[in-house]
């Protein structure tokens, strides 16, 4: 795949999902969805982490092959100019190719999904995209994994709360 092939309503990811799903050695999670794509401010966050967090290795050898990174078009610079005070550059470089493509923002930042939410734009965390790539799957070995580095908390509550429906639960909630 090359950044010029960039479909219809991507999900876009940002470094924190993408860091996630390295931190448990289970990027074929975010790798074997459909529509993902990444932006250059990502690789570029992942690689000034890599010596630090050497996990991130195997996610920036999945970009361009399994997870392809954009080429920044005008229309999405132009956005990334205008939001660029609200969030962190790799946010913002996510939010605005989503934004300008009507896809899906794929995030954990707290700031980065109340902007988006704000403007429209479909937001997903971890758990949505788990969630999404394990259907019809044993989550079993994923959560084993995650919980044991500790990446992963899960909510221990007798009471789960439906969604108003598949999409809202698991894809988001794109705000009128």
């Amino acid at each position: 795949m090359t950044g010029n092939d960039l479909p219809a309503n991507p999900s876009v990811l940002n470094t924190t999902v993408l860091s996630n799903f390295a931190y448990i050695d289970q990027l074929w999670v975010v790798s074997g969805l459909s529509g993902i794509w990444t932006v250059p401010v990502v690789r570029e966050e992942l690689e000034h982490g890599v010596d630090n967090h050497p996990y991130l290795q195997e996610a920036l050898d999945t970009l361009d092959d399994e997870i392809p990174v954009a080429t920044i078009s005008d229309t999405v610079a132009n956005r990334e100019a205008v939001v660029g005070g609200h969030l962190d550059p790799g946010e913002v470089q996510a939010f605005a190719l989503a934004d300008a493509h009507d896809g899906r923002l794929l995030t954990d930042d707290r700031d980065a999904r109340s902007f988006a939410k704000d403007q429209g734009v479909t937001v997903v965390g971890s758990v949505g995209v788990l969630l999404q790539s394990m259907l019809g799957r044993s989550m079993k070995p994923l959560l084993t994994s995650g919980c044991r580095r500790g990446s992963m908390r899960l909510a221990t509550t007798s009471r789960i709360e439906p969604s108003r429906s598949i999409d809202d639960g698991l894809l988001g909630v794109r705000n009128a």
